[in-house]
């Protein structure tokens, strides 16, 4: 009686789950398309007319995933290895340093950082003056991920290989 009490209730919220995982996107699907909907069939004037036309968001959402790739390759670049190198044992002492360092990002909010190398750099900086910020400000959850993610493994594991 009791493993069948189980079972139902173990399929039962299975069902569920996989319930949520088709109605999640369809609901979402759904209030972009009526977003979508609502939005078009607005009179614009002529500037949102210039800003909201399809070659107009295709280059808005390609500078946008541009930006996001390039974010994401230069943190994980830096911080990842970087993590790697401060776990070693002649390097855990400069941890603290480049967690300080790593914490001045955060501790910032993240538009005073883009304006700060924004005036550091001028109107020439182009790309890299989103770019650095962020990844700047991205560094230290990554890093201290990294980290901690390395040094919680069981010392038996490191030694047994």
């Amino acid at each position: 009686m009791t493993t069948t009490l189980e079972l139902s209730t173990e399929s039962s919220s299975r069902r569920a789950e996989r319930i949520r995982l088709l109605a999640q996107p369809a609901v979402v699907l759904i209030l972009v398309a009526g977003v979508l909907v609502w939005a078009f069939s607005q009179d614009l004037d002529a500037t949102d007319r210039e800003t909201l036309n399809g070659p107009s968001l295709l280059q808005m959402l390609y500078e946008h995933m541009l930006i996001t790739v390039l974010v994401s390759a230069l943190v994980v670049v830096i911080a990842v290895p970087l993590g790697v190198l401060l776990t070693r044992p002649g390097w855990r002492r400069l941890a603290p340093l480049f967690i300080g360092i790593a914490n001045i990002g955060q501790a910032a909010p993240a538009l005073g950082v883009l304006v700060l190398f924004f005036l550091a750099t001028g109107a020439e900086g182009g790309l890299w003056v989103v770019v650095l910020p962020l990844a700047f400000y991205s560094l230290l959850p990554v890093l201290r991920n990294t980290m901690v993610g390395l040094q919680e493994v069981d010392p038996a594991l490191i030694d047994a290989g």
